[in-house]
């Protein structure tokens, strides 16, 4: 019992010294890959819970997508911390290369393009058809974890 209560006044004194300020947070500053449907990359987080949007299964797609990166450059060292003063990132951050767009729907995953992240927002994008085999109907396009529900009709 006694040794119940020491852990719990450590978690305690922990949880109070985060609260202060004491203790560094966590990084959760950078942004994960994003995906929508034209050739201008998303601007916002949202695309894994936004509507599915209606995709002609005869055009021609423009999929682009943006933060298309390995690595966070948003968590700093600084100070002390770091050795010398300066302030620098813990993690470096690169472009993706080879990113894969695929299309899911149902037990079904057909791959419909490779690219490699450019710029400063590691901008990527692809040009596709929605494959034959597609039947209208729900289907989730996706590349690195990104994720855009579309429904295909036509």
């Amino acid at each position: 019992m006694a040794r119940l209560a020491r852990v719990l006044l450590l978690v305690a004194l922990v949880a109070g010294a985060a609260l202060l300020g004491l203790v560094p947070s966590a990084a959760g500053g950078c942004a994960g890959p994003l995906i929508g449907l034209g050739s201008t990359p998303p601007q916002m987080p949202g695309s894994e819970t936004a509507a599915p949007v209606t995709v002609d299964r005869d055009a021609e797609l423009s999929v682009s997508g943006r933060w298309f990166h390995t690595g966070c450059s948003d968590t700093y060292v600084g100070g002390a911390c770091s050795g010398d003063g300066a302030s620098r990132p813990l993690e470096t951050q690169s472009p993706m290369t080879g990113v894969r767009l695929e299309l899911s729907q149902g037990t079904s995953t057909w791959p419909l393009g490779v690219a490699d992240a450019t710029g400063d927002d590691d901008v990527v994008g692809w040009q596709v058809s929605i494959p034959a085999e597609a039947v209208n109907g729900p289907a989730t396009l996706s590349a690195a974890g990104a994720r855009l529900p579309v429904v295909i009709t036509g």
